[in-house]
């Protein structure tokens, strides 16, 4: 079973927002250093990337094979600046998303409410964790439906073995779209088995994300993210 509902903040998850806020702002010395990392890291990477393709030309006969060729140090200086420019690109789109990721919070404190989602369980399977993507699940919540969580957020509460759980309500800020809590109010739930990460990550990637919901069930649960992801494309 999954239900949905918008309540108020309580005044614990209020200061768990604030909190987000009060994170130290970045310095002149800290923004230095990333503006260092993605001009310079990517200007190397564009020079690289212009010598191999300068070997490679030379190889075929396309440039003259000589030191130092005239053709090679364009070829060179070109990569170094389109390096640079994608440097500047990153610099500007990072910093114009944490601003966004601000104004959520300020949005969110503003509204002072949270989804909860309410979720009675009765088999789960495990999705190996792949990268970074945090540990994921597969959920029958009943009624040939299954619910797919998968984030860091998960971790404290996999690590303390309470999650997964028969019962439990995930609190998400409805603006920033942030887990602030998962509320485990049931038994620990063995899974049944355990996918390996290559059954999301080559298959159904960028198809299944945290919080989907899709008819299924768990022993079929290969065909029904097949239906899923044909539905999505």
């Amino acid at each position: 079973m999954l239900t949905q509902d918008t309540r108020s903040m309580t005044t614990e998850e209020r200061n768990s927002v604030e909190d987000l806020l009060k994170l130290k702002p970045e310095t002149l010395i800290d923004k230095l250093i990333r503006g260092f990392i993605a001009l310079a890291g990517l200007s190397v990477l564009g020079l690289l990337t212009a010598a191999i393709l300068g070997t490679l030309l030379e190889r075929l006969g396309i440039l003259e094979a000589r030191r130092p060729s005239p053709a090679m140090l364009f070829i060179l200086k070109i990569g170094v600046l389109l390096g640079f420019i994608f440097g500047v690109i990153l610099m500007i789109k990072g910093r114009g998303t944490n601003r966004k990721v601000q104004h959520r919070y300020n949005d969110d404190l503003k509204e002072n409410k949270v989804q909860a989602t309410h979720c009675i369980v009765s088999g789960v399977i495990e999705v190996q964790e792949f990268e970074d993507e945090g540990p994921g699940f597969f959920l029958d919540i009943g009624e040939g439906r299954i619910l797919f969580i998968q984030g860091q957020y998960l971790y404290k509460y996999v690590e303390s073995k309470r999650f997964p759980n028969k019962e439990f309500d995930l609190i998400k800020l409805p603006y920033s779209n942030v887990v602030l809590d998962v509320i485990c109010k049931g038994d620990y739930l063995v899974p049944l088995r355990v996918l390996k990460p290559s059954v999301i990550a080559d298959k159904y990637v960028p198809f299944v994300y945290d919080g989907d919901v899709f008819d299924g069930k768990l022993d079929t649960i290969e065909s029904d993210l097949n239906r899923f992801k044909s539905k999505k494309t």
